[in-house]
């Protein structure tokens, strides 16, 4: 019998794994791919450091929203993307040294990859009842407790069948999310490279440039380069060739001349559902429907960046502590 199952090893599921640990707790960390981390990825090519999901945060005004870092062994982690602005940060390393600290951190717990949820449900063992996690490999793992932190459309199928309100976020709606980097030699970019902000490249309603960034940080790029960074949201699924599709009009120039290219593609980048007037009443309802030993926490629901993403999955955690020393 586990004290806990976490649902997802994404950012939230990992720091909640982590304040799970540091309280001493049993725990099983179930996530469907076979890497953790979510979205977060990063990658070295050519001498760059590439972040294919989140790249560039905001620093809040409060830095013991970052205190965490500290507590990882990233004291000095973080570096201004624009020296001008030191509120834009990035991580020197890439985004990946974040998910990298957490993962080193947990050896308390069991951690299943490529290993889908199908439900959740209640169960009787020894006489009492407890919480069922049933696999799509047809598992049953017997918990004290879950953590939910997967994307939402999933968590409703997982949470039917101890709590049907939340079929009301079956129909989550996302927008896909294609984060393109691109890299150059110094003299090798069109002009409009050489701004931060450029107008858009793509004419299609089916694409929108949402941001466009230019990176020249020395941890980031090798000397004598300059690096692009765009994230493009998008109205539908692109086709399979995401680089092929992304060939066109004034775009096509850019990558024929970059030194090296990443694409990225989030099919579940931006929660639209979030937006929605009633989703907060929505929410409210499916928490206090949940059962005690069940929490749900993830950037579908509240916080989206990076440090509400931890706080929230420690909080959850903390939450969950209580409940099993009561």
């Amino acid at each position: 019998m586990r004290d806990v199952v976490i649902i997802g090893g994404g950012l939230t599921g990992l720091a909640a794994a982590w304040e799970l640990e540091m309280r001493g707790i049993d725990y099983t960390l179930i996530e469907v791919k076979p890497r953790l981390g979510g979205a977060i990825r990063t990658q070295r090519r050519d001498g760059f450091v590439i972040d294919d999901g989140p790249f560039v945060f905001r620093r809040a005004n409060d830095s013991d929203d970052w205190a965490f870092l500290g507590d990882l062994g990233l004291y000095d982690a973080l570096t201004p993307l624009d020296p001008t602005d030191s509120q834009q940060v990035i991580f020197k390393d890439g985004t990946q040294a974040l998910i990298d600290a957490l993962c080193t951190r947990l050896t308390l717990g069991a951690l299943m990859r490529r290993m889908a949820v199908s439900s959740l449900g209640q169960i009787t063992q020894g006489g009492r009842a407890r919480l069922g996690v049933c696999l799509e490999n047809g598992l049953l793992l017997g918990t004290r407790a879950a953590i939910v932190t997967a994307p939402a459309r999933y968590a409703a199928h997982m949470l039917q069948a101890i709590t049907p309100e939340a079929a009301a976020l079956i129909g989550y709606r996302y927008a896909p999310v294609v984060r393109l980097s691109l890299g150059f030699r110094r003299a090798d970019p069109p002009e409009s490279a050489r701004e931060i902000a450029a107008p858009p490249l793509l004419s299609s309603s089916q694409v929108q440039i949402k941001r466009w960034l230019r990176v020249e940080s020395p941890h980031r790029v090798p000397t004598d380069h300059t690096m692009m960074w765009s994230e493009i949201a998008l109205s539908e699924p692109p086709p399979r060739d995401i680089e092929a599709f992304l060939k066109v009009g004034a775009l096509r120039a850019w990558l024929g001349d970059a030194a090296t290219i990443s694409v990225g593609y989030w099919p579940e980048s931006h929660p639209l559902t979030r937006d929605d007037p009633a989703f907060a009443a929505q929410l409210a309802a499916l928490e206090a429907a949940l059962p005690d030993s069940v929490v749900i926490a993830g950037s579908d629901y509240r916080g989206r960046s990076l440090a509400q993403r931890v706080a929230q999955g420690r909080a959850a955690a903390r939450q969950i502590a209580g409940y099993l020393g009561r």
